[in-house]
């Protein structure tokens, strides 16, 4: 998103509150966060400030920084948000970016607006897709030779989690297992699964490497356009890369670009169909990675979102 925002001309400050998770910070009576933002927003006098992933300013200074510095406030999510998906944690998502939103001027949410039950103004909810950048999803799964698993799947427990969390069930556990035990001839590299601690960063790339297709699985129920953040590191890759039907990206791709499904057992029969053809299988990985870009590349996608808010 700020690689976006600079490369469409604008000046950008990251704030991460993640460098202040101690909760004595975060909810005490002297709120670094609070008063690290209202320090900046003093010497900075910014025209926007987006929340991103998080809704921790008090009221009062949120108040302060619109009457003071005439600033626009905006806010993305990319956790789930829609009641009928049944995601993780979504009542508790909701209602953080439920908070103040009679202050905050829009929100962009990579659940789509049709899925939120909330008292949000529909006016201000706007559908995030997840963005990709032409420096970060710079790989070209396509032109690797010698990939010998057939289909790729990573599972984890939060973003950059080292570990498993004990105990924690997972529905996407229960297709993964039906799959395999249905299609025994597909060349599986399932990470995260088994007790096996995910990967991330490099040791991720190099286990994509070795995989001709991947599979996209989010948690909760399939939803109109909403995905986790996982797909942009798939297909923006140039992997070619399966997704359920349900989730309407056929809405903006074709099957030569994206494989969709409507049962497990579609899924791997067309999964069986597709692994002894690498040629097609590079094709559609290839067509995949360049449609994603075209669409949803985060210049343009930040060039909407500055539209968005105001009002262009």
């Amino acid at each position: 998103m700020s690689k976006g925002l600079i490369r469409n001309g604008h000046d950008v400050i990251n704030f991460s509150y993640r460098n202040y998770l101690d909760k004595n910070f975060i909810l005490g009576k002297n709120n670094t966060i609070n008063k690290k933002t209202v320090s900046i927003c003093d010497n900075y006098r910014p025209d926007l400030i987006i929340l991103g992933h998080n809704n921790f300013l008090h009221r009062n200074n949120i108040e302060k920084i619109k009457t003071t510095y005439k600033s626009r406030i905006a806010l993305w999510y990319e956790d789930a948000l829609g009641h009928k998906g049944k995601g993780p944690n979504w009542k508790l998502n909701l209602s953080l970016i439920e908070k103040n939103h009679d202050l905050i001027d829009i929100y962009f949410t990579t659940t789509h607006p049709d899925e939120i039950n909330t008292n949000i103004s529909r006016k201000k909810l706007n559908f995030l897709p997840i963005p990709v950048d032409e420096n970060i999803e710079n790989l070209k799964i396509y032109e690797h030779h010698n990939r010998y698993k057939d289909v790729f799947f990573a599972l984890s427990h939060g973003v950059n989690f080292g570990k498993l969390k004990r105990g924690k069930t997972d529905e996407r556990e229960i297709l993964i297992s039906k799959l395999i035990k249905k299609f025994p001839d597909i060349n599986y590299n399932f990470l995260g699964l088994a007790n096996e601690s995910p990967k991330w960063n490099y040791d991720y790339y190099n286990e994509l490497f070795k995989c001709k297709m991947a599979l996209n699985l989010s948690r909760g129920n399939p939803l109109k356009y909403t995905s986790s953040n996982r797909i942009a590191s798939l297909i923006g890759n140039g992997i070619y890369t399966f997704i359920d039907s349900k989730t309407k990206y056929s809405d903006f791709f074709n099957e030569n670009e994206i494989g969709t499904y409507n049962s497990i057992d579609e899924l791997g029969e067309k999964i069986e169909n597709l692994k002894s053809n690498p040629k097609k299988i590079n094709d559609f990985g290839e067509a995949g990675k360049k449609k994603y870009f075209k669409l949803f590349n985060n210049v343009k996608i930040t060039k909407e979102i500055i539209s968005k808010v105001y009002n262009r």
